[in-house]
């Protein structure tokens, strides 16, 4: 970026890039860049596809685990003692219509930051950002991918079809959300781990408490590694207007996350409690607290390499999470 760009009226030089004061992002997130709209022509098919796989984050599969795993638990807790092929079957297309779903929603969050990631040393180098691919391409890619998600969630009954769409609204959102509220994070986990009810709405025979105490657990889980992976980015985002709970909680987010953290654990047995799980499930949920105590303590906020790390761990929490749920049902597998 130019420190002669004429959209910007006074910048701040950083290191090896130019810093928009936040009296200027607001403004400046509602222009289009050109460079956007003027990729390279000549780009060989494997060089486009290089492109095209990055924007969808497809190098980076360990948030769509994170993403699908809410999801999973509820499906394990609502099956039938006795499950089959259908079953099966359904909590595959769970996980592949996650996957459309959460590359689309990087595709809307790409388009909508795109004017602010330029000036992130973290983001400045997605294909966006660094004026790879064009708003055209970059809309077709959405299409083509809220369209396979769609066509996955058309396999399940209306009510599921409803809740899926109002989980695509609220991913849709949440970009927008950073710049007006300080607690961007609460709104992501309430959206994304809608997908709570789409898995138990389409396996379980009845409603009961369990899938909303697992909402609530999943959105605490959101809050706690968002606003770790959020304190990456906290002091360009204080340069430019971006809101975080990681701005928010400043030097407290280790105390706070401490206390979610706890609240997890009490929705989770709660959760076990009311879908009847036995000793097992509690078992885990402990085992699982004591881990994620040990990743908050251990986690140190103004390294972003230990941010991320923190991030990718939380693989291990769903897991542990899953293995408890799966653990603590009774039930098999009958091949129909």
């Amino acid at each position: 970026m130019s420190p002669n760009h004429n959209s910007l009226k006074s910048q701040t030089y950083l290191g090896s890039k130019w810093i928009v004061p936040s009296t200027n992002i607001r403004s400046m997130a509602l222009l289009s860049d050109t460079r956007t709209d003027h990729v390279t022509h000549g780009r060989s098919l494997s060089e486009a596809l290089g492109v095209y796989c990055k924007f969808m984050r497809f190098h980076a599969l360990t948030p769509i685990v994170i993403f699908c795993y809410p999801a999973m638990w509820s499906a394990c807790m609502a099956l039938p003692s006795t499950f089959g092929i259908e079953e099966v079957r359904k909590m595959a297309l769970f996980c592949l219509g996650a996957f459309f779903a959460r590359t689309a929603g990087c595709c809307v969050n790409d388009m909508a930051d795109r004017n602010i990631d330029k000036h992130v040393e973290r983001t400045k180098i997605r294909p966006m950002a660094a004026g790879l691919i064009s708003t055209k391409e970059a809309l077709g890619l959405l299409a083509v991918n809220a369209s396979l998600s769609l066509l996955v969630l058309m396999q399940f009954d209306l009510e599921t079809i409803r809740l899926g769409i109002l989980t695509a609204l609220g991913g849709c959102l949440y970009p927008f959300m950073k710049r007006i509220t300080n607690y961007p994070q609460v709104f992501l986990g309430l959206a994304s781990n809608l997908s709570v009810y789409i898995a138990w709405s389409a396996l379980a025979p009845s409603f009961t408490l369990a899938p909303v105490f697992l909402h609530l657990a999943s959105t605490f889980w959101t809050v706690i590694y968002d606003t770790v992976y959020a304190h990456q980015d906290k002091k360009y985002d204080q340069m430019i207007g971006v809101k975080s709970m990681a701005i928010r909680w400043g030097d407290n987010t280790k105390r706070n996350a401490k206390v979610c953290a706890a609240a997890i654990s009490l929705l989770l047995g709660a959760a076990g409690y009311t879908a009847n799980l036995n000793d097992w499930f509690y078992a885990f949920v402990a085992l699982s607290h004591l881990w994620m105590s040990h990743q908050i303590n251990i986690v140190d906020l103004k390294d972003s390499a230990s941010c991320l790390r923190f991030f990718k761990r939380s693989v291990i929490y769903g897991a542990l999470v899953l293995a408890g749920v799966l653990g603590g049902r009774d039930i098999s597998f009958k091949l129909d």
